[in-house]
């Protein structure tokens, strides 16, 4: 579809336009709205666009069924759903991919310093590091891609 000229997406858009009122947009993930579908908005009548774009602008709850269960109590799910479209922005490869949030090294328990973080974080593919400085509200966070 990327690579469709206008003609590709105007047949495209004749084909699909009986069964667009039955796709119920509200399932659809924003960040997939926004990467997949967006992009086609030729095949839209514009007032049924408009209010779609809409929906996935202004409706907070538009992202409520999409947020996970973290079960730490230093990143909460709203903050977790935040981090994965950040990390979905950085490596396109996972677009379409489940993301786990996994707890490799939890600096209080494991006394943490430098040796400790690398033979825990290593080769462990794409990382994802948060570090809350103690007496402080701050969060630092980096993301490696690789492993």
């Amino acid at each position: 579809i990327t690579k469709w000229i206008t003609d590709n997406v105007s047949t495209f858009g004749n084909i699909i336009q009986p069964f667009i009122s039955h796709i119920d947009f509200k399932e659809i993930h924003p960040a997939d709205f926004f990467q997949k579908i967006k992009s086609l908005k030729e095949i839209f009548n514009i007032e049924y666009y408009v209010k779609l774009l809409e929906f996935y602008s202004f409706n907070d709850n538009s992202h409520s069924r999409f947020k996970m269960k973290i079960d730490y109590k230093f990143i909460n799910s709203e903050q977790a759903f935040l981090l994965v479209n950040f990390i979905k922005m950085m490596k396109k490869d996972v677009l379409n991919s489940f993301i786990k949030f996994e707890l490799l090294v939890y600096g209080s328990n494991n006394s943490f310093d430098i040796k400790t973080f690398y033979e825990n974080c290593s080769n462990k593919g794409s990382t994802l590091t948060i570090a809350c400085v103690k007496d402080t509200n701050e969060i630092l966070r980096g993301f490696n891609p690789t492993n």
